[in-house]
Parts: structure tokens; C-alpha cells; sequence
């Protein structure tokens, strides 16, 4: 009887020691993919140091622009510093201009030997755009900025054929010497945008820079998808004849190519101050909504409706789990979605803003 309490515990143990071994495995296994994540891989706020002479940087803004020398740092998992020099330049149409944005849009260059960028976040990467928050002492503006950002998240949440989108806390440091001390050091939120190139390989597809398509040339859901979220967030700031904030991408059927859009900070749910209406379509108001799609097909809204109905909790759920925004931004979000989904839960309110036959404003 004691020789099988003996045997018993023995084989306990062997158990015990298997389970452990394969809980290390686990335990390795998630170290190696945490280790080996890329930039966009994942959702948590990435915290950097970004270095440069930003006075040189910032006269740089005319349209023939140059690259200047940059570093950028962070910390990994092992609570190392990575340190990469890379090279940046300004970026933008609207907030490149000074009067409008003291710190515009950058885009970021790494060195072309991926030795170097090697077990980095930035394995992958070779030109990066960073969305900054434009004004340095405007807490306003870093809030456009978290709705663009969510924006982008959005969009994720409805279709894979979108651009990634990272967030960043950045500390950016002054390298100029005739800076003043006290502003030499800034720290504020930015976001990473996936390049076009890898957000179409990973749908499997290319890039196709070709403008002065029409909207009926393309794939049918894809454009259906996108102007009617276009309509939800109301933004008019697009047009795919001239490729304004639209990205095609083409897979290797002979399927349409589809539309991916970008840029949302003149959308009237974010109400930036320095957004006006589009001209041409004679808005009273930025948050004012106008359909720009050309479907006139009541059973292919119903699907694309039927999409932005069964992601709601989700779209929700991404804002009340932000803690970042503000609550009476929040607020006023999620009043703006509650009366777009309305809308396209209404038939009298499809057929006056979906169903019109009047499309003379589609670009």
C-alpha cells in the first residue's frame, strides 16, 4: 500500500513537471512574438524619443523639402534603449503650412541596410508618416488628434483594406543650440500610419497609382463601405478621380480595384477649428453630411449597412475604452454615430441621404 502512495506521488510530480515545461514553452513562445511584433502589431501606446535640430526642420517647408538627420529611441522588453539614427523631413499640404501648424506632419526615413533596424520595431519599416499634433501649446489640437487616430482605428474595425495606425507618446528633443532651455524638450502624442505599400500586401494586393478613375470603376462594396463612412464621420475631404486621401489598391484578379481612404482631420466629427466646408458642395457646416457615394442600389446599402450595424457595440466600446479622450468629446461622438445610425436604420432617411438621384458632387 505504501509502494503505490510512493508511485502515486511520483507520477504527480512527472505530471506537474510536464505542465510547468510546456507553460516555459508558452511563456518563451509569447517572449519571441512580443520580441519579434512589428510596429503595427500592436495596440499599446508606444513611447519614444525623437532627436533633431527642429528650428532647421521646421524652415523646411516649402514644396522642394530635404531630409535631415534624426534619432529615434525607445525602450524593449528588456528594458534596453534602441537607438536608430534615421533621417526626417516635413510632410503635408494643409498643417505643413506655418500659419496654420507650429509642429507639422513628419515623415520618417530608416537606413536601407535592415542589419541595423534589426529586432527593432521598426524591422519592417522604411518610410514611416507621423501624425503630430500641429500646436505646441493647444491641448485642442492633441485631441483632434486622438479623434483622428480613432478615426483610422474605426475604419479597422469595418474592413482589413485600411491603413494601420500606431500611437506613440513623444518626446521630442531640440538639438539646436541657440534654442531657449525651457523649449528644447516636448512631449505630446503622435501616431504612426501603416505604409501604403504594406497595408496592400497584406491584403494581398499593389498599389495602383492611377487617378481619374470613376467611382463605378471600382469595387463595388469596397466604394460602398467607404462613402458611406465617409458619410458617418462627415467628411467630404476626398475624391478618388484625383486620388485626394484615397489610396487603390489592386489584387492579382481581375477584380476592380478598391479604395482606401486616409486623412480625416476636416472631418466634421472631429470639428477641428481650423476645418471649413468644402466649397465646392456648399455645406452651412463642416459637420454638416453629405453621401458622395454613387450607389443608388437599395439591396447593396442594406449589406454595407447591415456591417456598420453588427460593429456598433465595437466602435463604441473603442471610444468608451479610450481613456485619453476626453469625456465631452466622447460625448459628442458618440451623439454624432448615434444619429448617423439613425439615419441608416430609417427608410425615409436612406431614400432622402443614400437613394437621391442627384450625384453631380460624386469626384
Amino acid at each position: 500500500m505504501k509502494n503505490k502512495h510512493i508511485l502515486y506521488i511520483f507520477l504527480i510530480l512527472i505530471i506537474v513537471n510536464l505542465c510547468c515545461q510546456s507553460d516555459n514553452k508558452n511563456n518563451l513562445l509569447d517572449k519571441t512574438t512580443k520580441k519579434n511584433k512589428n510596429l503595427f502589431e500592436s495596440k499599446e501606446i508606444l513611447e519614444i524619443n525623437l532627436e533633431t535640430n527642429f528650428e532647421k526642420l521646421f524652415s523646411d517647408i516649402d514644396e522642394r523639402r530635404f531630409y535631415h538627420p534624426a534619432k529615434i529611441s525607445y525602450v524593449n522588453e528588456k528594458d534596453s534603449i534602441i537607438s536608430l539614427d534615421i533621417e526626417i523631413k516635413t510632410r503635408g499640404n494643409f498643417r505643413r503650412d506655418s500659419d496654420y501648424c507650429n509642429f507639422p506632419p513628419i515623415k520618417l526615413k530608416f537606413d536601407k541596410k535592415k542589419k541595423k533596424r534589426k529586432k527593432t520595431i521598426f524591422a519592417k519599416e522604411t518610410k514611416l508618416k507621423l501624425v503630430t499634433h500641429c500646436q505646441n501649446d493647444s491641448s485642442e489640437y492633441e485631441q483632434y488628434l486622438l479623434a483622428e487616430y480613432l478615426l483610422y482605428r474605426v475604419y479597422n474595425i469595418l474592413t482589413n483594406k485600411s491603413y494601420r495606425v500606431r500611437l506613440a507618446k513623444i518626446m521630442y528633443i531640440d538639438t539646436d543650440d541657440t534654442t531657449q532651455q525651457k523649449s528644447k524638450t516636448i512631449t505630446h502624442y503622435g501616431f504612426f500610419i501603416e505604409s501604403s505599400k504594406k497595408m496592400a500586401k497584406r491584403n494581398d494586393a499593389k498599389v495602383l497609382k492611377k487617378p481619374y478613375l470613376e467611382q463605378n470603376q471600382l469595387n463595388y462594396d469596397g466604394i460602398t463601405l467607404l462613402s458611406v463612412f465617409q458619410y458617418m464621420i462627415a467628411n467630404a475631404d476626398w475624391s478618388v478621380w484625383y486620388l485626394h486621401n484615397i489610396t487603390l489598391i489592386s489584387d492579382k484578379s481581375k477584380h476592380p480595384p478598391s479604395p482606401v481612404p486616409y486623412d480625416f482631420d476636416f472631418s466634421g466629427i472631429i470639428n477641428a477649428s481650423y476645418a471649413e466646408p468644402i466649397s465646392i458642395f456648399e455645406l452651412d457646416s463642416i459637420r454638416q453630411r453629405l453621401h458622395l457615394g454613387y450607389c443608388n442600389d437599395t439591396i447593396q446599402l442594406d449589406y454595407i449597412f447591415s456591417i456598420f450595424n453588427e460593429k456598433r457595440t465595437e466602435i463604441y466600446e473603442l471610444y468608451n475604452n479610450f481613456p485619453l479622450l476626453k469625456n465631452k468629446y466622447k460625448k459628442q461622438t458618440l451623439d454624432f454615430f448615434d444619429e448617423f445610425y439613425n439615419i441608416i436604420n430609417n427608410k425615409k432617411m436612406i431614400e432622402k441621404e443614400f437613394l437621391s438621384s442627384d450625384k453631380t458632387n460624386v469626384l
